[in-house]
């Protein structure tokens, strides 16, 4: 069940698809701004059924379908859930903006929230310089 914007968009039938395909299209995002888009879709638990028929007020999204709406891996799509679920509002905020990205964000979101923010206000060469930090312990 891999979303695309096809005729369910075109036609209205799929109204996530719609509002994505009139939307995405005018917006220049990164590569990281859109698995946080997707991130924030996805609306689908882990291990939830998907044999039961979606809600009519809003249809469940896997990580799998935000991810082919959006044009990114899955992983990017995990990437940016746990940036999501674990990083400050600061970091996210920066991912949104497109001044980080999404594994720099990720790898920095391990560290407490309070000193995720205090990197996130000294900019994104200091959220950089960071996560490499991380990454190299």
């Amino acid at each position: 069940m891999r979303r695309k914007f096809g005729s369910d968009a075109s036609d209205g039938t799929d109204p996530v698809a719609f509002v994505l395909s009139i939307n995405l299209h005018r917006r220049h995002l990164t590569e990281s701004q859109r698995s946080s888009v997707a991130a924030k879709l996805a609306n689908m638990r882990q291990g939830e059924r998907t044999d039961l028929e979606p809600s009519a007020n809003l249809p469940k999204v896997s990580q799998a379908d935000a991810a082919g709406m959006l044009n990114v891996s899955e992983r990017s799509v995990t990437t940016a859930k746990k940036v999501l679920d674990h990083g400050s509002p600061e970091l996210a905020a920066a991912v949104d903006s497109g001044a980080v990205s999404v594994s720099a964000a990720a790898a920095v979101s391990d560290l407490p929230q309070d000193e995720q923010a205090a990197i996130v206000a000294e900019g994104p060469r200091a959220v950089q310089a960071m996560a490499k930090a991380v990454k190299d312990r």
